[in-house]
C-alpha cells in the first residue's frame, strides 16, 4: 500500500490522517458496494465528526486506533504526523473537556514501555505543550515523569526538568499538597537521571524545597515522608560538595530525632552542623559505624567534611581564629591549618586573609552551615537595626537642609563653568 499525506490546511490534515487509518484498516480486505470494511467505515465517521466539528468523538476515534498508527504506520514521517494530529485533537475538543480528553490520551501513550517507548515520551511531551491550561498541563506532567521513569528515559527530561521544576510551581500557583507532589516528582527523575548536569545533586535540592513545606503538617503527613528526609539527610552526608543544611529544625527532619531507625542519623547530622570540633564524629563511627555503611561515606571522608563544617562553625563564633585554635578543633597535624582555610575559601564558604607570622586567621565572610530560628531572629534585629540607622541618617539630613534654608545657606555648592 502507498500512501502519502499531503497537508494543505489543518482539517485536510485531518482529514487526511484519518483517511490515512482507514487505508491501514482496510489492508487485505475487499471493498464491495454491499459492505463497507472497517476502514471505510472509520474514514466516513471521521470525515462526518470533523463535518460538525466534534473533536471529542473524533479524539476517541484516533486513540482507539493508537495500537495500529504504531505498529503499522511504515515511515518515520508519517508516523509523527498521525501523532501529531492525534496530540493537537485535545486543544480542539470544548475547554471544558480538556482534562478528559488530554487524561484519555495520556493513558493510551502510557499504555506501553517496551515499545516505541521514546516515541510514546515525545508524544506526551508535545501533548503538554500543546494543552493551554495550567491544570491540565501539571496531570500531564506528573504522568510524563512516571513515564520516563518507568520506561528508563528519566536522562531524557532530566535536563527540562532541573531548568523548570520551579518556574512550573510558580507559574501555576500550585497550592503546598501540589508543590509537593510536583517536586517529589521531578526529583524522582533527576536521582535516576544519568545526565552530569542533571542529577542527583539537584534531585537532593528538590526534595529539600518538598520537604520545607511540611512545617505544620499533621503526624501523619510527616510520617509519610520519614524515609524521604533520611534519604535527604544521607545525601547531605554524602555528597562532598554539600555544606549548607537549612532544614535541621525543619519538623520533617526532626522528627527523625526520636526514631528508632533514623536517630543515629539525625544525630550524626546534627554533629556536622553545630560542633566546632570533630571530636564527636570519632565516637559516633565508632558506636554507630554502621550508619556511615548505609550512607555510603568513609570515615576519612566523613572527616575531611566535618573538619570544614568545624571550621564554619568555629568562624562563627570568633572573627579572629589562632592557628592553634584550628588545630585543635579540627584535630590536625601541625601545618596543616592553612590548607583547610585554603579549602572552605576554595569553595565559597568563607572569606578570611592569613597572617602566618601571627599565625592568625581573620575571618571577613562565612556562610552558615544552617539557619536556625535563632540566626532567623538575629537577621530580624540586624535588618531592624539597619532600618532604625537608615532613618536616623535621613531625618538628620532633612534636619540640616531645614537649618540651611531657614539661614538663607544654600545646600549645595553652587556649580562654576
Amino acid at each position: 500500500m502507498a500512501s502519502h499525506l499531503i497537508e494543505t490546511s489543518e482539517e485536510d490534515s485531518f482529514l487526511a490522517v484519518a483517511r490515512y487509518i482507514g487505508d491501514l484498516l482496510s489492508e487485505g480486505q475487499t471493498y464491495t458496494a454491499l459492505a463497507d470494511t472497517p476502514g471505510t467505515k472509520f474514514s466516513t465517521e471521521c470525515e462526518a465528526l470533523l463535518a460538525s466539528g466534534d473533536y471529542s468523538k473524533l479524539l476517541e476515534q484516533f486513540v482507539s486506533q493508537l495500537t495500529l498508527i504504531f505498529d503499522k504506520v511504515p515511515d518515520k514521517a508519517a508516523l509523527d504526523c498521525c501523532l501529531d494530529i492525534v496530540v493537537l485533537t485535545v486543544p480542539r475538543v470544548p475547554e471544558g473537556e480538556w482534562a478528559a480528553a488530554a487524561a484519555k490520551v495520556t493513558a493510551a501513550f502510557t499504555a506501553e514501555v517496551d515499545r516505541h517507548a521514546e516515541k510514546r515520551l515525545s508524544c506526551l511531551t508535545d501533548l503538554f505543550n500543546a494543552v493551554p491550561d495550567a491544570k491540565v498541563q501539571y496531570t500531564i506532567l506528573l504522568e510524563t515523569l512516571g513515564y520516563a521513569k518507568k520506561a528508563g528515559l528519566a536522562g531524557l527530561l532530566a535536563p527540562v526538568v532541573k531548568a523548570n521544576a520551579e518556574s512550573w510551581a510558580k507559574k501555576w500557583s500550585l497550592n503546598v499538597a501540589d508543590r509537593r507532589t510536583l517536586y517529589f516528582a521531578c526529583a524522582d527523575v533527576l536521582r535516576i537521571s544519568k545526565k552530569k548536569k542533571a542529577g542527583p545533586l539537584d534531585a537532593y535540592k528538590l526534595t529539600l524545597h518538598a520537604l520545607s513545606t511540611f512545617q505544620g503538617a499533621n503526624a501523619a503527613e510527616l510520617a509519610a515522608v520519614k524515609d524521604v528526609a533520611a534519604e535527604a539527610v544521607a545525601d547531605f552526608i554524602k555528597f562532598p560538595e554539600l555544606f549548607q543544611f537549612d532544614l535541621l529544625e525543619a519538623e520533617a527532619v526532626t522528627q527523625l530525632e526520636n526514631d528508632k531507625q533514623h536517630a543515629p542519623l539525625h544525630k550524626l547530622l546534627t554533629l556536622l552542623l553545630t560542633s566546632s570540633d570533630v571530636k564527636g564524629l570519632e565516637a559516633f563511627n565508632k558506636q554507630h559505624g554502621e550508619v556511615l555503611k548505609s550512607v555510603g561515606v568513609s570515615y576519612e571522608d566523613l572527616l575531611a567534611k566535618g573538619r570544614i563544617l568545624a571550621l564554619l562553625s568555629l568562624a562563627s563564633q570568633s572573627d579572629v581564629l589562632t592557628f592553634a585554635a584550628i588545630r585543635e578543633s579540627l584535630a590536625l597535624e601541625e601545618g596543616q591549618e592553612e590548607a583547610f582555610v585554603i579549602r572552605a575559601s576554595g569553595n565559597k564558604l568563607l572569606e578570611a586573609r592569613i597572617d602566618q607570622l601571627r599565625r592568625v586567621v581573620t575571618v571577613t565572610k562565612i556562610a552558615r552551615q544552617t539557619f536556625t530560628a535563632a540566626q532567623w531572629q538575629q537577621l530580624r534585629a540586624q535588618l531592624a537595626s539597619w532600618k532604625d540607622n537608615v532613618w536616623s541618617v535621613k531625618d538628620l539630613v532633612n534636619t540640616q537642609k531645614d537649618d540651611g534654608l531657614s539661614r538663607g545657606v544654600p545646600t549645595s555648592a553652587p556649580v562654576r563653568a
